[in-house]
C-alpha cells in the first residue's frame, strides 16, 4: 500500500526531491524536514551518474521480509541504472541488528558496502556474529581495518543510525522494509513487479512537475 509522507505532504506537493549529498551532525530530536530524508551524510548510497530518481531504503539485516525480497531489489538495481539508492539501517529486530548495521556502514570505506549488504541479506539462518563475519570475509573486507574504522568513527556511525530511526519515526513507518520512492512512501515488502510499478508511478509524477 502506498502513502505520501503524511508529515511532509504539503512540502512534497510544492518541491522536487533535492539531491543534497550531506548534512551536518545535529542533536537527536532536532526538527526533521522533507529534504532530510534525501541527505545521505554517511548513510551508504549508490548514486549512478545521471540518476533521475532516488529510493530511500529502510531495512534491518535481521528482517525476514527484507531478506526474502533482496533478490527482487537486486534485480531492479541491475536493470535500472538511473536510480540513486540510499540505505538507511533501522536496527531493531535482533540484538545483533545494530552490530550488522555498524559493520555495513563502515564497509563503505573499503568500497564494499553493497557487496556486504547483499551477502549478509542473502545468507541463511538468523543474524549472528558468525554470519556477519562470514559475509565480510566473503566479499573481501579487511576485518582489522573495519574494526579500526568502527572505533574511530563510532560516534558518527551511531549518530547516523539514530538519525535513520528518527526519520522512520517521523514518517510513521511501522517497521521494515519500507521505501521512499521519489515522493512516494511504501511500507512493507515489495517484490520485483511491485517495486517496478512504484518506480514507474514515481517517475510519472515527477515528469508532471
Amino acid at each position: 500500500m502506498r502513502y505520501i509522507l503524511a508529515a511532509f505532504a504539503a512540502a512534497f506537493l510544492s518541491a522536487a526531491v533535492p539531491a543534497a549529498q550531506s548534512d551536518a551532525l545535529v542533536a537527536p530530536g532536532a526538527e526533521i524536514e522533507k529534504e532530510d530524508f534525501f541527505k545521505p551524510r554517511i548513510a551508504p548510497q549508490i548514486a549512478p551518474r545521471g540518476y533521475n530518481l532516488t529510493i530511500v531504503y529502510f531495512m534491518d539485516y535481521a528482517c525476514p521480509q527484507c531478506r526474502r525480497y533482496t533478490p527482487d531489489v537486486e534485480r531492479v538495481m541491475r536493470e535500472d541504472r538511473r536510480i540513486r539508492w540510499i540505505y538507511r539501517d533501522i536496527p531493531s529486530i535482533s540484538s545483533k541488528s545494530r552490530d550488522a548495521a555498524r559493520v555495513a556502514i563502515a564497509a563503505q570505506w573499503q568500497n564494499r558496502h553493497h557487496a556486504f549488504h547483499r551477502a549478509l541479506m542473502m545468507s541463511p539462518g538468523r543474524l549472528t556474529d558468525a554470519n556477519i563475519r562470514a559475509a565480510a570475509n566473503k566479499v573481501g573486507l579487511n576485518w582489522a581495518r573495519l574494526q579500526r574504522d568502527i572505533k574511530l568513527r563510532g560516534k558518527e556511525i551511531d549518530w547516523q543510525i539514530e538519525r535513520n530511526i528518527e526519520l522512520a519515526d517521523a514518517a510513521g513507518m511501522p517497521g521494515t522494509p519500507a521505501f521512499i520512492i521519489g515522493e512516494r512512501q511504501s511500507n512493507g515488502a515489495l517484490d520485483y513487479d511491485g517495486l517496478k510499478a512504484e518506480i514507474a508511478d514515481a517517475r510519472r509524477e515527477l515528469r508532471k512537475r
